[in-house]
């Protein structure tokens, strides 16, 4: 499966595409296919280490 990683804190451009292996559920657990994903203007901010999160 292809999967959108954050190996560091920077800039959204530093985001890194790699092929990983598909999962495979433990007992009690399911696997739900995904056909799309999208990231937004948060996503973004915590890629960057930026994001106000309240205490």
């Amino acid at each position: 499966m292809k999967a959108i990683r954050c190996l560091d804190y920077g800039a959204p451009s530093a985001l890194v595409l790699d092929e990983m292996d598909d999962p495979s559920p433990r007992a009690g657990e399911v696997v739900i296919e995904t056909e799309a994903a999208g990231l937004g203007y948060v996503d973004a901010l915590l890629v960057a280490g930026r994001y106000q999160a309240v205490a």
